[in-house]
């Protein structure tokens, strides 16, 4: 039998937003639904990981289902911050693939 490798993925701050979503906006419950359905039927297909930029910002906000959200994300192996990720980082933000933070 020849074994293969799952592939990993890297789960941002939405996915665990939108895992726990119950408020009542039509195209985030939508987003909801499909990330739940991703979560319980594909999730277990792929080595998952997040980082601990995520964890802080679910830290940061206050929104319903917060200690759901945190909770699910500190059972994912965090990604190390290395020179090549902030390297990543700065070129998808030049890009515009992800908004630049907000000052605060």
């Amino acid at each position: 039998m020849i074994k293969v490798k799952s592939p990993s993925v890297y789960l941002d701050t939405n996915i665990f937003s939108f895992l726990h979503y119950r408020g009542g906006n039509l195209f985030a419950t939508a987003w909801s639904l499909s990330t739940r359905d991703w979560w319980d039927n594909e999730r277990e297909h792929f080595h998952l990981y997040s980082s601990a930029t995520s964890f802080d910002e679910l830290s940061a906000g206050i929104f319903d289902a917060q200690d759901a959200s945190i909770a699910e994300v500190a059972r994912i192996p965090f990604l190390p911050l290395t020179k090549k990720t902030r390297e990543l980082a700065a070129l998808l933000i030049e890009k515009r693939i992800v908004p630049q933070e907000k000052k605060r």
